[in-house]
């Protein structure tokens, strides 16, 4: 049986498998079902955690038409502050960056893309979104 002693931080479920809530320190007991006797106790301590809670404005950036040909357009709202784009290839090399860019549309040309998956990550005053880019060409 597994426990943990501060459930708003994370949870455990019967196989072991921890689910992480917010940061903290947690200390997990684990203990023996055929013998109560024989337990361990370690703590960790989480540092970052993986969210798929993204801001509302960053929901509402765009990007068209993808897949992409000759171009792409990047719609930004203009609640939108302080962005920066940048583009990475499959293998994490950044191949573009653009920094200081203003809401609204951006056109981007693909002409310098070879056909594949790219990632586009945009940075701004509300957080950080990166979005899935397909070149077909």
């Amino acid at each position: 049986d597994w426990s943990i002693d501060i459930v708003q931080i994370a949870s455990i479920d019967l196989n072991g498998l921890l689910t992480t809530k917010r940061l903290g320190t947690i200390t997990i007991k684990a203990v023996l079902k055929s013998n109560s006797d024989v337990s361990t106790t370690f703590t960790i301590k989480i540092v970052n955690t993986l969210s798929i809670d993204i801001p509302s404005e960053l929901k509402q950036i765009r990007l068209y038409p993808n897949p992409a040909d000759k171009f792409v357009n990047l719609e930004i709202p203009r609640k939108i502050e302080r962005i920066s784009v940048k583009i990475f290839d499959v293998t994490g090399k950044s191949i573009f960056e653009k920094t200081t860019l203003q809401s609204g549309k951006l056109i981007l040309s693909t002409d310098k893309l070879s056909k594949g998956m790219y990632f586009m990550q945009i940075i701004s005053n509300k957080g950080k979104v990166v979005r899935k880019m397909l070149i077909n060409k």
